[in-house]
């Protein structure tokens, strides 16, 4: 009998069983276990849900002795094709690696085997794949990311590859069974995926390396299994490692005012025991690094009457945010309990101080030991992370625990080979779970509040940009998929400011040729953090060009005119607009008038869309003119007369395209030549395409009121 309790790793199989396999993994829908002596699955209505094939089945779609069936309706199924008049619906398949296929009505929503009915008539029930309608759209993953699939296999999308077919393998006899693993059953990310990814983004706030604290769940995990601690424990230490810092960049601003740079003080800290007299010395020599010494003494003296104490306060800050983050997250119990001690210790001089020794949670003891084992391995190697253990045992460690880290060579062995982003995924199963798409807004939220943390004067900024965006992709007329993902793509294109000093973003004068480089380097960070998990990847892409530029004088890549998606557009107007509407160090807020004056300017400058600046601008409930201007001050119908004339379309071709003269065409022409200062149709090619203002014939066509045939 199954173990109601099994949780069936997350695989892409397609096996044909002859016989029940035993034991039988559960079946279970909201916990309603399998029995594979009832020969029945649990009653359950018919869903359609997204699953992963094998590469092995793509490669192999018709497993050998199996005779392919097609079935049109539910019910009574022949078990062979021949049996059965009629026409047959076929299944869509041949996709390439990484495609998904729609089934209907096979198991319940978090299946991972799948029973056939005991009765004869029904025994080819569960292979059957339903009627697609006609007006119904189906949603596939093709490589990473959401499409439409029509039943006709044809994607409604322009230079979409078509979709090939095969028929769907049929069980021969009564009590066989299909099994079916999906990489992801549900319509979301993991909770794995995303802890892990903010993860990423928690390293920067700590100065340290990519994968730091994925590195140090590794080392946790390890620790964790050689201690003995239970399966609960274990399992906890997964989300206790990967959040236990998330906090530390909610006093971003105080480390700053006393500290300059609060990266480096983080990243500093690891070398120290951080108590007593060790710790104030290490805290006054980071006091004011680059000001005068006469000024150092001022400031050392202040910080000795309170300082001192703040620094203590931003521990307690910090497990407040991480606590509120769990919570928000929904972790489970196990962690929320260990996650506030992160700053006691085992001499109990830690912060708040209540707990000592025993008393400390040991998932978090773990944790702790850790976390600073992994800075000094990558340092130094295992040798000198034992050293480093042994000399704080006793007083910030659990001595035994220190002790076993000494004899096992397995515990920090390895670490530079180890692929920490897959041990992580794959050892989160036991806590984790899927993310249902209408939740994952809410946790991106979280992301978003996260990443305004780090100055006050960001604070509400991303969902301020996320709402506004969201608002003037619906303007834009994009799909509702669309705008969900603008929406979600602005709350997290702020993760890179993390990796940013707040030294930096409070600083009032003009920044160093430096500090401006590090600035440059946002939208590229919150790429990388996005980057490592297949559901936010897109959200990554879209995020990473908010300062990218039509004219290529944004960055970090420095994408000009149709290399920027029109998604990435109205987020780069959008994050533009909230920017210069909210105050900042070094100026104050802009006037909506201002506002609006300055997203014009842009657009005749040629550094952001025109379209997308209108959508933002009546999201924002500002006034728009009859006539709106294009890059280089062109107004609408001259940029549709720019489109056709660069295809060399004569001016009677255009004029009868958009319905006006040729001498009007003509006239519209020498001002566009004048305007983008050009003389030739090659040189206003370049400078159509540059701009972005030219995509494809059809797009043309359509804005003109014409399709093509």
């Amino acid at each position: 009998m199954a173990n109601p309790g099994v949780v069936v790793p997350p695989l892409a199989v397609l096996r044909m069983s002859a016989t029940w396999p035993t034991p039988v993994c559960s079946v279970a829908a909201a916990g309603m276990p399998f029995n594979p002596s009832e020969r029945t699955a649990p009653p359950v209505a018919p869903f359609e849900r997204l699953i992963q094939l094998s590469d092995d089945e793509i490669e192999h779609p018709q497993p050998p002795g199996i005779e392919p069936v097609m079935t049109t309706t539910p019910g009574c199924v022949p078990t062979t094709a021949a049996q059965r008049p009629g026409k047959a619906s076929k299944l869509p398949f041949g996709f390439p690696k990484g495609a998904g296929l729609i089934w209907n009505g096979i198991a319940t929503g978090s299946a991972a085997a799948v029973p056939i009915a005991a009765n004869p008539d029904t025994a080819n029930t569960v292979a059957h794949v339903a009627n697609v309608r006609a007006n119904l759209m189906k949603c596939i993953s093709l490589h990473g990311r959401m499409k439409l699939f029509s039943e006709t296999g044809r994607h409604p999308y322009r230079k979409q590859q078509q979709v090939r077919y095969r028929t769907l393998p049929c069980l021969p006899h009564t009590g066989d069974m299909l099994t079916v693993m999906a990489e992801h059953v549900s319509s979301g990310p993991r909770l794995a995926e995303l802890v892990a990814s903010l993860s990423l983004a928690t390293d920067l706030g700590l100065g340290q390396p990519e994968e730091h604290v994925l590195r140090q769940t590794v080392i946790a995990t390890r620790l964790a299994a050689a201690a003995g601690l239970s399966e609960e424990d274990q399992a906890a230490a997964f989300y206790v490692s990967l959040l236990a810092w998330v906090g530390c960049i909610a006093d971003s601003h105080e480390m700053a005012e006393w500290f300059g740079d609060d990266r480096q003080v983080r990243a500093d800290s690891y070398l120290v025991d951080k108590a007593g007299l060790p710790m104030m010395s290490f805290l006054l020599r980071h006091l004011g690094p680059d000001l005068s010494l006469m000024r150092r003494m001022t400031i050392a003296g202040r910080f000795l009457a309170g300082g001192f104490r703040d620094a203590a306060n931003s521990f307690v800050t910090h497990c407040q945010t991480t606590a509120d983050i769990a919570d928000r997250l929904q972790l489970h119990d196990s962690v929320r309990i260990a996650l506030p001690q992160a700053f006691e210790r085992w001499d109990g001089r830690g912060v708040p101080g209540s707990l000592s020794g025993p008393q400390i949670a040991p998932v978090m003891r773990v944790v702790q030991i850790a976390d600073d084992a992994e800075v000094f391995c990558r340092l130094g190697g295992p040798v000198a992370a034992i050293q480093m253990l042994r000399d704080r045992s006793g007083s910030e460690f659990d001595p035994a625990l220190v002790e076993l880290c000494a004899q096992r060579d397995d515990i920090l062995g390895g670490m530079d080979t180890v692929d920490a982003w897959r041990v992580v995924i794959d050892g989160c199963a036991p806590l984790d779970r899927p993310i249902p798409d209408p939740e994952l807004t809410a946790v991106l939220e979280t992301f978003a509040d996260y990443a305004d943390l780090k100055a006050p004067c960001f604070q509400g900024h991303s969902r301020a940009t996320a709402a506004l965006a969201g608002a003037a992709a619906r303007h834009c007329g994009m799909s509702p998929a669309e705008v969900t993902d603008i929406a979600r793509a602005a709350l997290v294109c702020r993760l890179g400011v993390i990796g940013v000093s707040t030294g930096i973003w409070n600083k009032a004068g003009k920044l160093s040729a430096t500090e401006w480089e590090r600035v440059r380097m946002v939208p590229y960070l919150t790429e990388r953090v996005l980057s490592r998990s297949p559901p936010l990847r897109q959200l990554g892409t879209i995020a990473g060009m908010c300062h990218e530029r039509m004219d290529g004088s944004g960055y970090p890549r420095g994408l000009s005119g149709a290399a920027i998606p029109f998604a990435a557009r109205v987020l780069a107007v959008a994050q533009t607009y909230q920017a210069v509407r909210e105050d900042r160090p070094h100026r104050g807020a802009l006037t909506p008038d201002a506002g609006t004056a300055l997203l014009n300017n842009e657009v005749s400058a040629g550094r952001l869309d025109a379209d997308a600046v209108r959508g933002v601008l009546i999201a924002a409930g500002r006034p728009m003119p009859r006539r709106t201007t294009q890059v280089a001050g062109l107004t609408a119908r001259e940029v549709e007369v720019l489109c056709l004339m660069v295809r060399a379309r004569s001016n009677k071709v255009i004029a009868q395209q958009l319905s006006i003269t040729p001498r009007t065409v003509g006239s519209h022409i020498e001002h566009i030549y004048t305007k983008i200062g050009v003389t030739t149709r090659g040189a206003a090619a370049m400078f159509a395409m540059r701009h972005g203002l030219i995509t494809t014939e059809t797009d043309t066509a359509e804005r003109s009121g014409n399709h093509p045939m």
